[in-house]
């Protein structure tokens, strides 16, 4: 297999650039453009002091560098490292040397394509990579890091394991008919009991989304309801303008917060109102588009006013999807609670911060669904959710045939078919072009 060369590092001012290089001859590259400075020279699994030189022989760093002997490796080959000083020119000199003495540039993802058709890696642990890299939360690194210590792949192994258990009980009783009906009797326990690993997994989906992507949640309101001095008591700092001049706000402001590891995009945008100032009017537009794009909406009224006929038309948008009512201002001596609404609101001062903590532990309880976050949770790729539905929807039919006495080749079939799709998790059951894909999909010197 040709010897391959990336950059594994962000190519920039820093302290240090890594160079990879993987394949038969990477020891033989690497002595091309290293010189070590120590007299026992290059030895495996030690970090050699040297000379990094360029594609005509002159010394252009002093650098560290490594090599790993096949297959105790990252991808299974003979891999070389080279540590040098960081910087673009630096880099792209290194680049240009390694490649002169005899390695390609490699593909997108294909350090660790190639630990993945060594056997270093399973397809589960091989994705995981790259979601811990992209990683936006602590909640989401943590998640993807599970999935690369293989404890995804554990699962997965064991819901394969108790299936191939019921197909073999269930193939017993079709090579003998006459046994046929104590076959299925004795595979319904440890179908149960695939079932239930399955559904465990499938349970934990929208927790991993919720690690890895966290909640867009949007401030609407009209004009001066104290949507921004809303997004200022949640962040703790003067994050938007606060005036008393209805329309200050003109555009979206979006700011991060965590909560148990989970990032929460707050979004305050500006207040919703018939005007016509045309900046404003595109502001307003905005926060309307903001609103039905957002995954939660908390809908601000002021609660020293009567609701008006422009709130009532929004909240008809707001209350189709997941939303929290909420009547500001409750330390204002005119403030009332009837709000004219049906629904009962969350009663707050975004002025003093009366009400805002216990905002935040509503809109987490939501957002987790009556569930917490566990310690193992795992980030699902789309690819693998959707693989994992199909399994649960296989082993769901699979269970019904079972208890309506169809033909037992007919209930192997399904729990064929969950066991392949759980094979496309950990890579089992995938065809070629569908690993060239996913693995085009990661970053440069991966």
């Amino acid at each position: 297999m040709r010897t391959i060369c990336a950059l594994g590092t962000a190519c920039g001012s820093s302290g240090i650039n890594i160079i990879r290089i993987s394949g038969d001859d990477a020891l033989s590259v690497l002595k091309g453009v290293f010189s070590p400075l120590e007299k026992d020279g290059l030895k495996p699994r030690t970090m050699t002091l040297g000379k990094l030189l360029d594609d005509s022989g002159s010394v252009i760093d002093k650098c560290l560098a490594v090599w790993f002997r096949s297959p105790a490796s990252y991808t299974g080959e003979d891999v070389c490292e080279l540590h040098i000083h960081g910087g673009a020119a630096l880099a792209r000199l290194a680049m240009r040397s390694v490649m002169a003495h005899g390695a390609l540039p490699a593909e997108p993802g294909e350090f660790t394509k190639r630990a993945f058709l060594n056997g270093k890696l399973d397809m589960a642990e091989a994705e995981s990579i790259q979601q811990l890299i992209s990683a936006k939360s602590e909640s989401g690194a943590r998640a993807a890091a599970n999935a690369l210590s293989g404890a995804m792949t554990a699962k997965i192994r064991r819901a394969q394991e108790q299936l191939k258990d019921v197909i073999a009980l269930l193939e017993a009783g079709i090579e003998y008919p006459e046994e046929d009906i104590e076959a299925a009797d004795d595979a319904r326990e440890p179908l149960r009991a695939a079932e239930i690993s399955i559904n465990g997994l499938l349970d934990g989906l929208h927790l991993g989304k919720l690690a890895r992507d966290g909640l867009r949640i949007a401030i609407a309101g009209r004009p001066n309801v104290g949507k921004s001095s809303l997004l200022n008591a949640i962040l703790g700092n003067d994050r938007a303008i606060v005036t008393q001049i209805p329309g200050t706000t003109r555009d979206v402001i979006e700011e991060q917060y965590q909560m148990e590891g989970i990032p929460f995009v707050f979004i305050d945008t500006a207040g919703i109102r018939d005007t016509e100032d045309a900046v404003e009017t595109i502001g307003v537009e905005r926060s309307r588009r903001t609103v039905d794009e957002a995954d939660m909406t908390l809908f601000v009224l002021d609660g020293t006013v009567p609701l008006t006929d422009e709130e009532r038309e929004l909240f008809e948008t707001v209350r189709k999807k997941d939303h929290i009512i909420i009547l500001n201002k409750c330390d204002d001596p005119n403030f009332r609670r009837d709000n004219g609404l049906t629904e009962r609101p969350f009663i707050l001062s975004a002025k003093t911060g009366v009400g805002v903590e216990e905002l935040l532990h509503e809109i987490l309880k939501r957002a987790l669904g009556g569930d917490h976050m566990r310690e193992e949770i795992f980030v699902w790729t789309e690819r693998q959710a959707d693989a994992l539905r199909r399994a649960g929807r296989s082993m769901t039919a699979a269970r019904t045939a079972l208890d309506e006495g169809i033909d037992l080749d007919c209930v192997t079939i399904d729990l064929m078919d969950a066991y392949r799709a759980l094979g496309e998790i950990t890579g089992e059951t995938l065809t070629e072009d569908i690993v060239d894909r996913i693995f085009s999909k990661f970053c440069l010197g991966k």
